[in-house]
């Protein structure tokens, strides 16, 4: 119900998973031949091109002979830092200046050359799929799309040179059977922005000692 592009049923006795992003379908199920009749059916009525799955809507996804699976975007983040000129910036180790004040400077909005609303929407994808680690940074400069300034274009330049230097970050899920509880982090700022002097909360839920689901709002 939280997901609606997650689908679920049962074929032939067997739990089967259907994950629909516009034309991208991955099928998830413990019997190989049960996905083989699925597509069969599919093909009559879709035209459809089989492959493993090795990616999903730009997620690398690595299954490991431990078991374990490994979802990033390196290829994504190595497009990304060439797409905005950043390919040989030098890395930086945190992806927010912790030292750095962001609030609106509507004098000072930059000229509609600087691609800020591109790149946080770049960055926003990404944090919402394999790397909730630079969550809370782009959350903090997509609140400036309409009234953005040199300073904060350089934080999104710095999380683009955090990207440079962690740019094979994921998330690893793996099985825990004998501890499969879900586990669950909040926390919050008080009053932390300048203008509206409402407080940041953030979240991350983790199952199979991967986050499954994370946010930061205002």
């Amino acid at each position: 119900m939280a997901d609606p592009c997650l689908y679920h049923g049962v074929f032939q006795s067997k739990k089967v998973l259907l994950i629909l992003y516009v034309d991208d379908v991955l099928l998830l199920c413990e019997d190989e031949g049960i996905l083989r009749d699925i597509m069969e059916i599919l093909n009559k009525n879709f035209e459809a091109n089989i492959c493993k799955s090795g990616c999903f809507v730009g997620i690398k996804i690595d299954q490991n002979k431990d078991d374990s699976i490994f979802i990033h975007s390196h290829d994504y983040i190595r497009k990304l830092l060439r797409q905005f000129n950043l390919e040989f910036c030098n890395p930086v180790s945190v992806p927010a200046d912790p030292n750095a004040i962001l609030s609106s400077e509507p004098d000072t909005i930059l000229e509609e050359t600087v691609p800020y609303r591109e790149a946080v929407g770049s960055l926003l994808f990404l944090s919402a799929t394999t790397r909730p680690d630079i969550t809370c940074a782009v959350n903090l400069v997509s609140r400036f799309q309409n009234n953005y300034s040199h300073v904060h274009w350089n934080a999104v330049k710095r999380i683009m040179k955090y990207l440079k230097g962690t740019p094979c970050y994921g998330i690893r899920y793996i099985s825990e059977t004998e501890n499969p509880y879900l586990v669950a982090y909040s926390n919050a700022d008080f009053a932390g922005d300048l203008d509206t002097r409402r407080s940041t909360t953030g979240y991350v839920f983790m199952l199979s000692s991967g986050a499954i689901t994370w946010n930061t709002t205002f």
